[in-house]
């Protein structure tokens, strides 16, 4: 292998050592191996040449990113360039948004201790609150990434919240289109993930409990604006704004007598409730229904935590444990959200009935939960 001797000993040959790489990686530099006499730059030249001298191609790219990693880590060493207090970062803490982890969030490799993989993409991120505090470390200032081909610079721009191995294997193709089809894949699939797990953390602090008189009133305010918010463009407006507070309250004062009542609670706030039934006579004689989920709601800007689901899976314990077999539950045949939901639960459309409003008839179906089916949670 032919030896290729450079040297550079002002600020011009090494400017022209740099525009100079994108010749240097080209095959007919293959056998070639570089030696550079320099006693200027030294820390961001040797990684370079060093890269240069790596003939193998995938060999060459796990080289330069790993090194580009270190130079940014060494940059960045016991610095807390995010700035973060309680878990929030800089702008968390102005915006008061009650988010944490700061962009980290959005990711499956946080941890308590930091990040769990070497994502050079992310690294070389710094929001406007950053960039105004500290020199960092952008992507223009990495030499050595000058290295890669166009895809792989356009890659390692783009490529978040992946971990260094899926990273590589994306530098490693060929394809353009292959690798960005595995980067939305991947963060598609890594959103999905922690929605679940966010989901599941809000229902640990959900408390299910039975309904306390000094409840009430909380529950006629959710129910008032769950009516309000959810049947808007189904029931005649009229009515919804006719819906009396003091009224309600009155009627819940016998409803909490007549039928079992449970609250869903997140520490001292009520956030949704439940109103069930086993007494024949209230279920409405339809053939093999021996029980009914009367009323379930949920605070309008609490709905997609897991609080209704929770709701439901206790009334249908309950059920269970008394051996009741056939649950139903009614809503607005207009109220997709509710079909949506009542269908993920399990249960089947299997009645129709009309209901008044108002004085207004409106279509309603029945969901019946086979409840042999569902185990105890």
């Amino acid at each position: 292998m032919k030896t290729k001797e450079i040297s550079i000993k002002t600020e011009q040959d090494y400017k022209k050592f740099i525009k100079r790489l994108n010749l240097y990686k080209r095959i007919f530099y293959y056998n070639r191996y570089f030696e550079v006499n320099t006693a200027i730059h030294q820390n961001e030249i040797k990684p370079m040449v060093t890269a240069l001298n790596i003939k193998h191609r995938k060999d060459r790219i796990r080289y330069i990113y790993d090194s580009s990693c270190h130079l940014i880590d060494k940059k960045y060493e016991r610095c807390d360039t995010c700035g973060f207090v309680n878990n929030q970062c800089y702008v968390q803490r102005k915006l008061q948004n009650n988010k944490c982890n700061g962009c980290c969030r959005r990711c499956l490799y946080k941890s308590p201790n930091g990040c769990r993989t070497k994502n050079l993409t992310c690294k070389l991120f710094n929001c406007s609150e950053v960039r105004e505090r500290y020199d960092v470390v952008q992507y223009r200032d990495l030499n050595i990434l000058k290295l890669f081909s166009l895809k792989n610079r356009i890659i390692i721009q783009s490529d978040y919240f992946s971990s260094r191995e899926d990273v590589l294997k994306d530098l490693y193709s060929y394809s353009i289109l292959y690798s960005g089809i595995r980067i939305i894949y991947r963060f598609i699939k890594a959103q999905i993930i922690l929605g679940k797990r966010k989901r599941r953390k809000d229902m640990q602090k959900i408390i299910i409990r039975p309904i306390e008189r000094q409840d009430i009133p909380a529950i006629v305010d959710i129910q008032i604006s769950g009516w309000k918010t959810a049947y808007k463009g189904i029931i005649a407006d009229d009515f919804l704004a006719s819906m009396n507070r003091e009224e309600r309250i009155a009627k819940r004062e016998k409803d909490i007598s007549e039928k079992d009542f449970i609250v869903a609670t997140i520490g001292d706030e009520v956030v949704g409730f439940s109103r069930y039934t086993d007494y024949p006579d209230q279920i409405g004689g339809f053939p093999g229904i021996d029980c009914e989920l009367c009323a379930l709601y949920v605070k309008p800007d609490q709905k997609y935590h897991g609080i209704g689901t929770k709701l439901v899976q206790s009334v249908m314990n309950e059920f269970q444990k008394k051996h009741k077999t056939r649950m139903i539950i009614w809503c607005l045949k207009e109220n997709e959200p509710a079909k949506t939901f009542y269908h993920k639960m399990g249960g089947i459309i299997s009645k129709e009935k009309k209901t008044d409003f108002g004085g207004r008839l409106y279509d309603e179906v029945g969901f019946v939960f086979d409840l042999n089916r569902k185990e105890i949670v």
